[in-house]
């Protein structure tokens, strides 16, 4: 009896032996098998030429920084005290406050109410386009020639391939080729959830990276790029062209 027991627990030995060995076999396998499609993906993936990215240069297409149309805060200010209107209804209270009728004063605290109002919205605009600011990613992982290499965002061409990871900002609109993104358009949009971006899926620039990681293209870039255009839209409402209704 002693025997058959021994002879049955060293049989399963043995087979647990085999499994294991066959486990560390196929998982050894798989990593050959990943290894091999990095390199091939590396190989096949190899971005622009140097002649390419001059040729694009020489035409513009090149990831200029878009000038931010918003103005200072002093300039805010000093624009949204000394309107038009302003001056009207100045020149009306100093006739009231002569032939003392304080009592018809009452519309001061509307107007004052009225020019603080439009101080604190434009200065949060002013909060919100500077934190588009595409110099909060000063450097970009970008693959040409075959190899990666780190590069100022403002020497980016269009169709340069770029390698985004978590934590980074999108710095020209792009399109995912390989890989997947879980970005933050809070920003752009106003949507505060994280969007997933897979494999066709567009980039906008101005969003950040929260998690994931690929490959792009880049296909706007300066003056064209969603975030250049959103700051020359953001450019302040003059109310000098505003005419007064006629009684």
């Amino acid at each position: 009896m002693n025997t058959k027991r021994y002879s049955y627990m060293e049989e399963n030995v043995n087979q647990t032996e085999k499994e294991m060995a066959e486990n560390e076999k196929q998982n050894q396998t798989g990593k050959e098998v990943a290894e091999n499609a990095d390199r091939e993906q590396t190989e096949t993936i190899r971005g622009l030429t140097a002649q390419q990215v001059a040729e694009r240069k020489e035409k513009g297409l090149w990831n200029k920084k878009a000038e931010s149309a918003t103005k200072t805060t002093k300039e805010i200010v000093k624009s949204n005290v000394f309107t038009y209107f302003n001056l009207i209804f100045l020149v009306i209270a100093l006739l009231l406050i002569g032939v003392g009728a304080f009592r018809d004063l009452t519309f001061l605290p509307i107007i004052v109410a009225n020019t603080l109002i439009g101080i604190v919205q434009e200065i949060r605009s002013k909060k919100v386009l500077d934190d588009l600011s595409i110099l909060n990613s000063p450097k970009t992982r970008v693959i040409r020639e075959g190899s990666k290499k780190e590069i100022p965002a403002e020497e980016l061409v269009m169709d340069d391939i770029v390698e985004l990871s978590a934590g980074g900002q999108i710095p020209a609109d792009a399109v995912v080729l390989e890989g997947q993104l879980n970005v933050n358009e809070s920003l752009l949009t106003g949507e505060a959830d994280e969007i997933v971006k897979k494999n066709g899926d567009e980039l906008l620039s101005g969003s950040f990276v929260v998690s994931g990681n690929c490959l792009a293209q880049l296909t706007k870039v300066g003056e064209e790029s969603y975030i250049s255009k959103l700051t020359h839209r953001a450019t302040p409402v003059s109310y000098t062209h505003l005419t007064l209704p006629t009684i």
